[in-house]
């Protein structure tokens, strides 16, 4: 079995990760998630400010965690040197609150050696493309999938080139990323899975949690 490196970043989400989440916190959903998947201390990547707040969302949390500021030089020589000691590395977005842990090990076990692999759904909405302000047709959403989570990367890949809190912010340009550089697996995600994009989305998630 490969060894795997659990990666949950609030970087670019702390609003809404540490916010509620029917008496817990996405963040805190997130990390119990990935913890039996792993084996070893979850990772948060957090910036500045977000490290105390993160610690203070998982008081009396069971899941051994590392918080590391990915503005501290030392905090990211940590994560590189991590990853050079396992094989894959999983990115779980805290904004999926959703995702299961069977749902992880389903990509991870969809990754092939020196590959990739992303939770996907297909795209519901009506895409439309605009030339100054004037609708000029339909986009095909056939072919159009939304990234989920998580995302299964070879940790070779974690190197000088991946900036961690520019890369890991938005996980449609890490999957970008990923396609310059790599074969990238798509797995499609289970039909209650998605991601908390504003308020409403949010309210709906929580209570499709209460019912599930």
């Amino acid at each position: 079995m490969p060894s795997v490196l659990g990666i949950v970043p609030l970087v670019g989400r702390a609003e809404v990760a540490l916010g509620p989440f029917n008496e817990t916190t996405p963040l805190r959903r997130s990390v119990e998630t990935v913890a039996p998947v792993v084996g070893r201390p979850v990772v948060i990547l957090a910036e500045g400010g977000q490290v105390m707040s993160a610690m203070d969302a998982l008081d009396g949390c069971s899941v051994p965690v590392d918080i590391w500021d990915v503005d501290v030089a030392r905090d990211i020589k940590r994560l590189r040197a991590a990853a050079q000691v396992t094989d894959l590395i999983l990115v779980h977005d805290p904004l999926c609150p959703l995702v299961t842990t069977e749902s992880l090990v389903e990509v991870l076990a969809s990754t092939a050696t020196g590959e990739a692999a992303v939770a996907v759904r297909p795209v519901v909405d009506t895409l439309k493309t605009l030339v100054r302000s004037v609708i000029t047709a339909t986009v095909d959403r056939e072919a159009l999938r939304v990234v989920i989570s998580p995302v299964v990367l070879p940790a070779a890949l974690l190197d000088e080139s991946l900036d961690p809190a520019l890369t890991l912010d938005e996980p449609a340009l890490l999957v970008q990323w990923l396609r310059e550089r790599v074969h990238v697996r798509l797995v499609m995600a289970p039909a209650g899975s998605g991601r908390i994009t504003d308020l409403s989305s949010s309210r709906m998630m929580m209570a499709a949690d209460l019912l599930g």
